[in-house]
């Protein structure tokens, strides 16, 4: 969905976020997924950015790598 420039790098399980929001996680060995961490834990994964920040449950998969956007889309005009 966004390109590889705009994309921190891959952090390993052991790394949290610092900040809630969705990121891309690489929960299946062969495909990525999105998932929201809600500052606490990750929530259930979704396909798209949209379908992931519309999930609360909390995911069964924890210890996962994960990568996000590596600045604020919001501030850019």
């Amino acid at each position: 969905m966004f390109a590889a420039e705009n994309l921190t790098p891959w952090f390993p399980a052991y790394v949290l976020p610092v900040r809630p929001g969705v990121y891309e996680t690489n929960l299946f060995l062969d495909r990525t997924v999105y998932q929201k961490w809600n500052g606490e834990y990750w929530c259930f994964s979704g396909w798209t950015v949209d379908d992931a920040n519309n999930q609360q449950g909390r995911s069964g998969f924890q210890y996962v790598g994960w990568r996000g956007l590596n600045r604020n889309p919001s501030l850019e005009k």
